[in-house]
């Protein structure tokens, strides 16, 4: 089983892919001052990380089909038990409204 894991962080998107448990590469993308500031929300700049993504998984010979799965490290949500969960559109929502504070986290 492949896995895409993405880390967002206020300057930075540390991506990693694993082949079963074993990291078998991982890519620190540099998000500038300048850049970041360009979006008035967080959530804002979600096309940009996501195409740096996308382009520095291709330099490096992987596309999103390889991946059997995807995860993202969580944002600031509603509270509920630590765990795996599946994303869907109310998790979003609560995420584009910022409803429970901004973070880059809330990319993942």
């Amino acid at each position: 089983m492949k896995v895409l894991v993405i880390n967002p962080g206020a300057t930075s998107t540390k991506v990693s892919v694993f082949d079963e448990e074993n990291e078998v590469f991982k890519l620190k993308l540099e998000h500038s001052g300048k850049d970041v500031a360009a979006y008035k929300n967080i959530v804002d700049q979600m096309p940009m990380r996501r195409d740096m993504i996308l382009a520095g998984l291709e330099e490096n010979g992987y596309k999103l089909s390889d991946f059997d799965a995807v995860c993202g490290r969580g944002g600031l949500f509603k509270p509920i038990p630590s765990g795996t969960y599946i994303v869907d559109d109310s998790v979003l929502e609560d995420v584009k409204a910022a409803r429970y504070g901004e973070h880059a986290a809330n990319l993942g």
